[in-house]
């Protein structure tokens, strides 16, 4: 997983991830865009979303106070990600959060 250390997530990309829960019909036909680049779905509901560019992805994962952003590049295991991003999410979802 890369984290989004420097770049960081502006308050405008925060509310279209949010957005993006919102309106999950939406987001499976129209994907997303990050760091200008447009993301297919490949899954949507209403915890989850799978995006993916090119052979890098943007997984966006809902728990009770977050939304869990994780990338991953074309040298990684999209299913490594998406299994940390997951468990991360179950164990803050078990803590309330």
């Amino acid at each position: 997983m890369n984290n989004l250390d420097d770049k960081g997530v502006c308050p405008e990309q925060t509310q279209m991830f949010l957005d993006a829960f919102k309106q999950v019909n939406l987001t499976r036909r129209r994907g997303l865009k990050f760091r200008n680049k447009q993301y297919i779905c490949l899954r949507a509901d209403r915890h989850s979303i799978y995006t993916k560019c090119a052979g890098h992805g943007l997984l966006l994962v809902r728990t009770a106070l977050y939304v869990i952003v994780a990338t991953y590049s074309q040298s990684m295991y999209p299913s490594i990600c998406v299994e940390a991003v997951e468990k991360l999410a179950e164990y803050l979802r078990k803590k309330g959060k």
